[in-house]
């Protein structure tokens, strides 16, 4: 198993309002959806909506809390490999993967705290079973003390069946 780094130095940045438009700036630079802003420090960005109202936010670098997933019910244990925020899990031919026994555990930051975890939008608890057929979008509500700020993170896991 890859071990994750400790920092992202950026994020992607993608943002969605309801059935309108809005752009998003970071300076006078017009971010783009699903834009790369490389960040070591906070920074400030400006939501522009279809109505031509503003607001100001201030989008955070932190070291992010680390999901690991395993699947210890099968023989031998899968561990999952981590890039970033996708994690890929790989799982022997003949591998049911409608139903796998799902492990999780966190590398958290000081100051940082994980107070809830859903799996494709269900609450998720370490050894609940999930549906891989698809990949699984892991949400991580984060409470991190360093900044003030609740925020959440996703991990996206794909599980693989070797032939």
């Amino acid at each position: 198993m890859d071990t994750p780094s400790t920092l992202f130095d950026s994020l992607r940045v993608n943002y969605e309002l309801e059935g309108e438009f809005a752009v998003m700036n970071y300076g006078t630079a017009e971010l783009e959806q699903d834009s790369l802003l490389n960040m070591t420090t906070s920074k400030a960005v400006t939501v522009k909506a279809q109505d031509a109202s503003t607001g100001a936010y201030t989008v955070h670098a932190v070291a992010a809390p680390k999901l690991m997933l395993s699947f210890g019910g099968l023989n031998p244990t899968v561990s999952g490999k981590n890039t970033n925020f996708d994690i890929s899990l790989l799982v022997l031919d003949g591998t049911t993967i409608t139903s796998l026994a799902t492990t999780s555990s966190t590398m958290l930051p000081a100051g940082v705290t994980v107070t809830g975890i859903k799996a494709d939008g269900v609450a998720f608890t370490t050894g609940n079973n999930v549906d891989f057929t698809e990949p699984v979008e892991f949400e991580l509500t984060v409470n991190d003390t360093n900044i003030g700020v609740t925020y959440t993170v996703i991990y996206t896991a794909t599980v693989t069946v070797l032939p």
